[in-house]
């Protein structure tokens, strides 16, 4: 005997985005940053370094853990949150993850940077990681609304984000092969600005990463004339509030191509 169907019968539920991923990543970074604490703690003990100089290149590994832990985690997170209802929700899912992960990096800097640092050296440089986290998401998204799968659209991502935190590195062929000042300068110039930790470490904390004694051997930009953006501005806090709104501006341009994506590929109404 056939069961009679009721008239109203229950809607399936949206599917949304879990909280499950940003806590795992959450949970992992806090395990990397303790063990960068404890690593950059050692390492202080033992150097023969003043404390501010010894504090200033703790600051700048943090940049570059916290720098490479954003270009893999926001895509990560973006492609999680694809199935999340409405752009807040998939904006929230992205945005309190990051933030607690540029907190953690910043209580890190605080302990090892106590007594040698002032508080635009200790906020600034984090805040503006957060802006960079923003680009990653903007550009995932503008991906996303081009038509790519979600984890297609992160791959993108984090290749983008990696490459610009390791610019530094593939940069040299480039800068050696300008035929002029200008033209160099303007490759140099871009290699930093698109750096997210160079900025945070030698634009708002003025320790010059690039002279510091391993990296020398990688790049050979330090043989050439060059200043880091945003270097002339006074202080810490108006160097990260400057470059904060440069990458703002590059992931509102983001999330502007990706809206009028979404628009191009929205089926048009046939006529009445």
């Amino acid at each position: 005997m056939e069961s009679v169907g009721t008239d109203n019968p229950t809607p399936k539920a949206r599917p949304r985005g879990s909280w499950w991923p940003a806590c795992v990543v959450v949970v992992l970074y806090l395990a990397v940053a303790a063990g960068a604490a404890v690593w950059l703690g050692s390492r202080a003990r033992a150097s023969r370094l003043p404390h501010y100089e010894s504090s200033q290149r703790g600051a700048v590994c943090l940049a570059v853990v916290e720098a490479v832990s954003l270009a893999v985690a926001v895509p990560l997170l973006s492609a999680a949150a694809a199935s999340a209802g409405g752009w807040v929700a998939r904006a929230l899912r992205v945005a309190v993850p990051a933030v607690l992960l540029c907190a953690t990096t910043l209580v890190v800097h605080a302990v090892v940077g106590r007594g040698a640092t002032t508080a635009g050296d200790l906020i600034g440089p984090h805040l503006f990681l957060l802006s960079f986290a923003a680009v990653l998401w903007a550009l995932w998204t503008c991906a996303w609304r081009a038509g790519l799968r979600p984890t297609t659209a992160q791959l993108v991502a984090t290749a983008v984000g990696l490459a610009m935190v390791g610019n530094v590195f593939y940069a040299n062929p480039l800068v050696e092969a300008t035929g002029t000042p200008a033209a160099r300068s303007a490759v140099i110039q871009t290699t930093l600005w698109t750096n997210p930790w160079l900025i945070a470490g030698g634009s708002i904390l003025h320790a010059d990463p690039l002279r510091a004694e391993r990296l020398y051997a990688w790049s050979v930009i330090p043989y050439y004339s060059f200043r880091y953006p945003c270097a002339s501005i006074g202080g810490a806090a108006g160097r990260a509030a400057a470059a904060s709104w440069a990458y703002a501006a590059v992931a509102a341009l983001l999330a502007l191509l990706a809206s009028l994506a979404a628009r191009l590929r929205r089926p048009r109404r046939a006529g009445g």
